[in-house]
């Protein structure tokens, strides 16, 4: 836990009009400071998500069977707040199935891809594993891109 030192220094940093000219030391901390109290944040936000959810269970479930699919959002009236509930759905879709299917459409539609996206991908993973025989006639349809550097900070032991 921070001493309220170290609180008020955070602050600082946090508030400083060029982040770039507090020292590496004060970034560091607050950094640290704010990763943690994200981190207790969002464990608070989920528990009272889940407690809002199981109170108007009853009354979500009954709105989302009036629909065609029971999934979408429910709006419920709570005080002077309107509240919010989503109940997504995830869909697969067997690829084996669809490729016979994706097949079959490709002969009596005029433009299958109108119905069905193909996507090919290789998990870098796999990539990584084959021989280099193999990897050399797929390297013109790979392209690598950096993304954001992500940042943690850890204490040491």
């Amino acid at each position: 836990m921070l001493s309220k030192t170290n609180e008020l220094l955070i602050k600082d940093v946090i508030g400083a009009v060029d982040l770039k000219l507090s020292s590496t030391e004060d970034l560091i901390s607050a950094l640290k400071f704010i990763t943690q109290g994200k981190v207790v944040a969002t464990k608070q936000e989920d528990k009272i998500k889940a407690i809002l959810a199981e109170r108007y269970g009853d009354l979500i479930r009954e709105e989302l069977n009036k629909k065609d699919e029971p999934f979408g959002v429910v709006n419920l009236d709570v005080g002077s707040d309107v509240v919010k509930f989503t109940q997504p759905k995830d869909v697969e879709w067997d690829q084996s199935g669809l490729s016979k299917l994706y097949d079959r459409l490709k002969n009596s539609v005029d433009n299958v891809d109108d119905y069905i996206d193909v996507k090919y991908a290789v998990p870098e993973g796999k990539y990584k594993a084959w021989p280099q025989e193999l990897k050399d006639q797929f390297i013109d349809c790979r392209t690598v891109k950096p993304k954001k550097i992500v940042v943690k900070i850890e204490e040491k032991e």
